[in-house]
C-alpha cells in the first residue's frame, strides 16, 4: 500500500508524507495468546497470527462474507492455520518448499495417538536405518562445514527411518519431515540466534535423536492443545504466484506479507 501511494504521488508531482498518514492502533497488538501450533517451526520475518484474525474481524465488521482467504506469499502458513481454525477455505503458495511443508503441516489435522505410534516406529527403526542419501557431492561438502561427520550420518539415518516407517501416502509423513527440518539448525554449528550463515565455534550441537524427540513431543502437544480444526478446504502450492498458469478464483480476501528480500 505504501509503495502504491508513493508511485501515485510521484506521478502527480506530489511529495507524499507517509509520516502524516493516520495509524490505526487496531492492528498493533492483541490480548489473545498465540497458539503453540504457530511455533512448531522457526521461520524468518513471520508476522503475528492476530493480523489474520483481526483482518477477518475487520471484514466481518464491514459486512464482507469471507468464504475463501488467500496468502500469495504464504511462508510458514500463519494465515492458512487461522483460516482453518475459523472454518474458512484457504488458498496459498510460496516458492520455498520448506515454507509450504510447514504451512501444510500446521493447517492439517492429526490424531496424536497415531503420531505417537509412528514416532515409536521411527525411533525403533533408527539404529538399523541406512546412511545413504541422494545428495550431490557438492551438497555433502557444504554440509561438512556445518555438521560433524557423525551428525551427518545420524541425520541421514533419521531421514531414512522416517520414510521407512511412515507411508508416503500418509499425511503424517509431512509432520515428521517438518519436525526433522526444524532440528537441522540445533544439530549444526550454525549460530543459534542468527538467521545469517555464521558458525559458532563454541556451540555444542544437540544430539540428533534427542533433538528429534523434543521436537516431536512439542509438536504433538501443540496439535493436542489446538484440538480438531473446523472443516475447510486448504490448498497450498509450491509455486511463484507471478508465473502461475491457472491463478485461483473466488477469493474473498488476501492477507499477505510480501517478500522482504
Amino acid at each position: 500500500m505504501s509503495t502504491a501511494y508513493l508511485e501515485i504521488g510521484s506521478a502527480r508531482g506530489l511529495r507524499p508524507r507517509l509520516s502524516s498518514l493516520p495509524a490505526n492502533p487496531f492492528w498493533n497488538n492483541s490480548a489473545d495468546r498465540e497458539l503453540r501450533l504457530h511455533r512448531i517451526h522457526a521461520y524468518p520475518a513471520k508476522f503475528p497470527s492476530f493480523i489474520a484474525t483481526k483482518a477477518l474481524d475487520y471484514a466481518h465488521g464491514a459486512g464482507v462474507k469471507v468464504r475463501t482467504m488467500a496468502d500469495i506469499f504464504c511462508g510458514c502458513g500463519t494465515v492458512a492455520l487461522e483460516a482453518r481454525r475459523n472454518g474458512i477455505d484457504f488458498w496459498g503458495c510460496d516458492i520455498n518448499p520448506v515454507a509450504t511443508l510447514i504451512a501444510r503441516t500446521k493447517s492439517s489435522s492429526y490424531e496424536p495417538r497415531e503420531l505417537e505410534r509412528y514416532y515409536s516406529q521411527i525411533m525403533a527403526a533408527f539404529p538399523g536405518a541406512g546412511e545413504e542419501t541422494d545428495l550431490s557431492e557438492a551438497a555433502v561438502q557444504r554440509l561438512a562445514y556445518w555438521y560433524s561427520e557423525r551428525q551427518v550420518r545420524n541425520l541421514a539415518k533419521l531421514r531414512n527411518a522416517i520414510t521407512q516407517s511412515v507411508p508416503a501416502r500418509s499425511r503424517s509423513r509431512g509432520f515428521f519431515l517438518c519436525a526433522f527440518s526444524n532440528i537441522l539448525k540445533a544439530t549444526s554449528r550454525w549460530l543459534t540466534k542468527s538467521i545469517k550463515p555464521q558458525v559458532d565455534p563454541h556451540k555444542r550441537p544437540m544430539e540428533v535423536r534427542k533433538a528429534f524427540a523434543s521436537q516431536c513431543s512439542f509438536m504433538i502437544e501443540a496439535f493436542r492443545q489446538a484440538g480438531r480444526p473446523a472443516k475447510a478446504n486448504t490448498r497450498i502450492l509450491t509455486a511463484n504466484v507471478l508465473t502461475l498458469q491457472d491463478p485461483p478464483c473466488g477469493i474473498d480476501m488476501i492477507v499477505t506479507s510480501p517478500p522482504y528480500v
